[in-house]
């Protein structure tokens, strides 16, 4: 049975499932075509324009709601609780300049070796070495760290064992969503929409190597965020691992760092 992110993506049948028809417009320079799979997974389908923002959307269909615009409206909105544009230039101002998960960076060597045993119980033989590593930081913030990701490599599947060295993908791949969905909405221009793409594509280069490691990073940020893993989260690395390794994936079109 497969565990790891790394073992979907040995598995021959992600490189030959059919991909999505994915749209292609070359409407933008190569690295502002780039900057635009930033917020890949998040909305592969049929008829996705990869390269580009996407159109803005008609509120209606006829006497319908249209139901693209009832999703990210509803996204923005309910989910995160924007009111205006403003809230949501806001959380992305924040997104690209802070670092949601500090702690992953600072206990890593002992994360790194909480990946590899699956066993819940692990964090507690760690706790005293990072405390030693890490003089000052609170021993019982320091436990709580170690034993949530202690959990979440017992519970899940599909979490990397070849661990990133941040988690900040997470942060950037919600940003670009957040930003493709605002313009969806008509609360951003096209141009504003690039914008933050190409600041999302400006960090996510600095920090990762190529898609694979930002991908670990979206990954494990995900569980991180939520405290699980989640039903969802073996469809999501096996959606993950379409992207790295299927010939017709964006990912593959376009590295991450040319």
């Amino acid at each position: 049975m497969s565990n790891a992110l790394e073992d979907f993506i040995a598995d021959p049948a992600y490189g030959e499932l059919p991909f999505p028809k994915v749209q292609w417009q070359n409407r933008f320079p190569q690295d502002m075509q780039r900057a635009f799979l930033c917020s890949l997974p998040y909305g592969l389908a049929d008829g996705r324009i990869v390269d580009g923002p996407g159109p803005v959307l008609k509120r209606r269909k006829g006497l319908f709601t249209n139901p693209l615009y009832r999703q990210f409206e509803q996204n923005l909105c309910e989910t995160w609780g924007f009111a205006d544009p403003d809230d949501a230039r806001a959380a992305i101002a924040s997104l690209l300049s802070t670092d949601s998960n500090p702690e992953y960076v600072a206990l890593l060597p002992e994360i790194k070796i909480i990946a590899q045993e699956h066993n819940p119980e692990t964090a507690h033989a760690l706790v005293e070495p990072a405390c030693q590593r890490l003089p000052g930081v609170d021993p019982s913030a320091i436990t709580a760290v170690l034993q949530k990701y202690a959990n979440l490599f017992a519970e899940g599947m599909g979490l990397p064992s070849q661990l990133p060295s941040t988690l900040t993908s997470w942060d950037y791949g919600r940003a670009a969503w957040i930003s493709r969905m605002a313009h969806g909405i008509g609360w951003f221009s096209e141009e504003e929409c690039a914008q933050h793409h190409a600041h999302a594509l400006e960090r996510a280069q600095v920090m990762y190597p190529d898609w694979k490691s930002y991908a670990s990073g979206w990954l494990l940020g995900r569980a991180a965020w939520s405290g699980m893993v989640g039903e969802d989260g073996e469809g999501l690395s096996a959606l993950v691992a379409t992207l790295l390794v299927n010939p017709a994936s964006p990912w593959l079109r376009m590295p991450l760092n040319p």
